[in-house]
């Protein structure tokens, strides 16, 4: 019976916990969400430390258009929001989410609330962190020096390609484009080769001649 209680003890020691962190609060997604209080429009970000929330006012804001929409994103009749600050640049009629912490209007792509790109019709979302246009390959919102991004392909692991280089988390890893190949994903780490050289997470090993 006393083990028992002492389960029963644990669980509701548990329960008050998530309850007193606000742990069920917290959107996976973004991290937080925006609430209105007294006429005012906040975005509520990650916890920090225990049980408490950086909040942040939403300046300008026109409560009566204001919309949530996912990721981070939000907008009223004047500008969209990421993470409570204003969109630089945002077209709010025709701005809308796209997946991850992408977002569109007519003129612009946005990463995490700021722009990258002016081909929005254009525009290819290829995983959480990888985007292209016809221009360029971008990562993480930034442009990756060199790339081409009508030829860019995601590989694995990490690794990707166009027509003259091979990529490592967004950045110039090898030319030898036609000999490049993944060889295995063991323990967190990625392994690759070229016809010069082995690569352990987009860092050289060795001359694989030797």
């Amino acid at each position: 019976m006393k083990i028992f209680a002492y389960i029963i003890m644990g669980l509701l020691a548990g329960g008050a916990l998530l309850l007193f962190t606000g742990y069920r609060y917290v959107s996976k997604a973004t991290g937080g969400g925006y609430k209105t209080h007294n006429n005012k429009v906040y975005h509520i970000g990650k916890m920090q430390g225990l049980g408490s929330r950086k909040s942040t006012e939403l300046k300008g804001v026109d409560i009566a258009s204001f919309k949530e929409l996912r990721n981070g994103y939000a907008k009223d009749a004047q500008r969209a929001y990421f993470l409570g600050h204003p969109v630089p640049k945002g077209h709010t009629p025709t701005f809308k989410t796209m997946k991850y912490h992408f977002a569109k209007d007519r003129d612009w792509v946005y990463y995490q609330g700021q722009p990258i790109s002016q081909l929005p019709e254009d525009f290819k979302i290829m995983s959480r962190e990888y985007g292209r246009d016809q221009l360029y390959a971008y990562y993480r919102g930034e442009i990756i020096t060199g790339s081409k991004g009508s030829r860019f392909r995601l590989l694995r692991h990490g690794y990707a390609k166009d027509t003259e280089h091979i990529y490592y988390k967004g950045k110039i890893l090898s030319q030898d484009v036609a000999n490049f190949k993944i060889l295995k994903m063991e323990n967190g780490n990625a392994f690759a080769k070229d016809s010069k050289h082995q690569y352990l997470n987009g860092t050289i090993m060795q001359d694989s001649s030797k």
